[in-house]
Parts: C-alpha cells; structure tokens; sequence
C-alpha cells in the first residue's frame, strides 16, 4: 500500500518517482492526501484482502471463499482482519478523508480500520454486497459461450440452485459443457447424462460443495 501510495502519487501530480522515494512515510501520505483532495480521482483497490493478515500465510493464493472467513492468524494474536503492515492500516484510515476523490475497493474481508468498535462502518465508507450473476445474467453467459439449450427457464433455476450466479463457476460450467463428448456444448443433454451434470445429486450438496464439483469436473 505504501508503494501504491507512492505510484498513485507520482501519476497525479506527474512528479519522477525517484523524487518521491526520498519522502519519508509521513511526506509521502502527506503529499498524496492533499492531492485527492484537490481535485477528484477514482482509485480501484482490487482484491485487497491480500494486504490483510488472514491472507499472509503459503497457501493464501489457494485459500477459497469458504475458507475465508475461518482464517486464522499466523501474526501472534493480530486482528486477521488488520493490514500485514501497520502503515497500511494508517493508509486505509486517511483514504475515508479522501473526497472528493473516491476509492473504490473490492475485498472477501472488510479491513478492521473501516469499521468502528462496534463492527459499524466508519464515516466515509459505504458497503455493498456484490451478489452473483442474476440466473438470467447466467444463463446469457452461457450461451454467448455457444452452449445451447431448448428450456432457457430450465437452465436459469438450474445455473441459480447449482451454481449461486457465482460467474466463475459459470464460465467453468461452459468448458465443462462444450466438452461434453455425446453432445458437445448441449446443456440439455449434460444435465440428465448420469456422467454430466446427472452425476451428483446437487440437491444433496450445500453451495461450496456444487461449486467444488463444477471445478473438479472443469479441471479433470
């Protein structure tokens, strides 16, 4: 986040980075503050959960959604929901102070210094849930993939029980389908074939574990 912070810097105000490596953290989130707040900029942080101690562990890149939220702390006894380096948290807090610049953030974890003691978002943060595709948004997705269908309402239900609109295991689906060897790219003929999607009873597995089957599947 500091070098974020640095780059960020360097492209707003145009000034050579060189120059901005000899400004110690304070100048630096300094200078970088006041120029957000002098003119609008939208700033895209995507993915930053990467920066959180739940995900500062060797396996980090594997972890899954289900495992998100039981990570532990491999930081003695730190928030895992607290920045792996402190001045990240310190970042975090100023960028709330950033209008009329906005900062855009997608994360699977909500970075502890946004929220209050009492786990309530602080001034300047505003949150909203990303759901999954709506089942029409899916099945569109699909077919745009070439996979064919004669009952669209059929695959809608089926892509919103099985799959939760979740778009990458969706577009798994596809190369799963389009594979399919006695109908290539039919999602009818996938779906009833007892070694397509007739497979696994998926009105017995919860979501995690549909969506671990449609992955197995597309890997295999």
């Amino acid at each position: 986040m500091v070098e974020f912070s640095c780059q960020a810097l360097a492209y707003i105000t145009g000034a050579p980075m060189k120059e901005i490596r000899k400004l110690n953290w304070k100048e630096a989130s300094d200078q970088f503050m006041a120029a957000l707040q002098a003119d609008p900029w939208l700033l895209v942080l995507d993915g930053l959960e990467r920066v959180l101690v739940a995900y500062h562990r060797p396996e980090a890149a594997a972890m899954n959604d289900a495992a998100v939220d039981e990570a532990g702390d491999e930081m003695a006894d730190r928030d895992p929901r607290a920045a792996i380096r402190r001045e990240d948290d310190d970042l975090l807090r100023l960028l709330t102070k950033a209008g009329p610049s906005l900062i855009l953030i997608s994360s699977r974890l909500t970075p502890h210094i946004l929220v209050n003691k009492a786990d309530k978002y602080i001034p300047g943060v505003s949150w909203i849930e990303l759901g999954g595709l709506t089942p029409e948004d899916a099945a569109v997705m699909l077919i745009a993939d070439s996979i064919e269908t004669r009952d669209r309402p059929a695959m809608q239900q089926w892509l919103q029980d099985t799959c939760g609109g979740h778009p990458l295991m969706v577009g798994a689906l596809a190369g799963v389908v389009a594979d399919h060897p006695p109908a290539p790219g039919d999602f009818d003929e996938w779906v009833k074939d007892p070694k397509g999607g007739a497979a696994v009873d998926f009105a017995s597995l919860d979501l995690v574990q549909r969506r671990s089957h449609i992955v197995s599947a597309a890997l295999e």
